[in-house]
């Protein structure tokens, strides 16, 4: 048996997994500079679709942020549990699309159940928990979760 194949896949699959922080950031910033924009009526439609045919039974709040402050953070957008126990998706004006709250929604659906950060009650209370919190910074995000929540964005596009 040669197991020179089994060796290169799995010398490839190791070099895909180091990289996969890489190539998620590098796509992320690709679509959300990318992708067509949408008004806050269509956006928060889409949010009321998505949460109907995901079976999310807690209100999403979409908190605009009309400056760019989030560019600024170098985040896209950014999903929290709010003060009442709904959800948050925070996003700038000029980055509102289906990739930013496909990719958002993606996280509420499949990282919340573990460990969710709790937001305040405007935009610049929740960047201030952003920037201070470790929920960004772990492993199991920059290598599961956070490319994950990419690919789910990028399907969301097509929706």
């Amino acid at each position: 048996m040669n197991i020179k194949p089994i060796f290169n896949y799995f010398i490839g699959l190791s070099f895909l997994f180091i990289l996969s922080p890489t190539i998620s950031s590098l796509s992320n910033g690709i679509l959300l500079r990318t992708t067509p924009t949408m008004s806050i009526s269509e956006a928060n439609a889409f949010i009321q679709k998505e949460r109907e045919k995901n079976d999310i039974d807690e209100d999403i709040t979409l908190r605009i942020v009309e400056d760019n402050a989030l560019e600024r953070e170098g985040l896209g957008g950014y999903c929290l549990i709010g003060p009442e126990g709904d959800y948050i998706i925070g996003v700038q004006k000029n980055r509102l699309s289906k990739y930013i709250l496909s990719h958002e929604l993606c996280h509420i659906q499949k990282d919340f159940d573990e460990a969710a950060v709790s937001g305040g009650y405007n935009s610049t209370e929740d960047l201030n928990i952003m920037k201070h919190g470790e929920c960004n910074n772990t492993f199991k995000y920059q290598f599961f979760q956070e490319p994950r929540a990419t690919f789910y964005g990028f399907l969301g596009i097509f929706k």
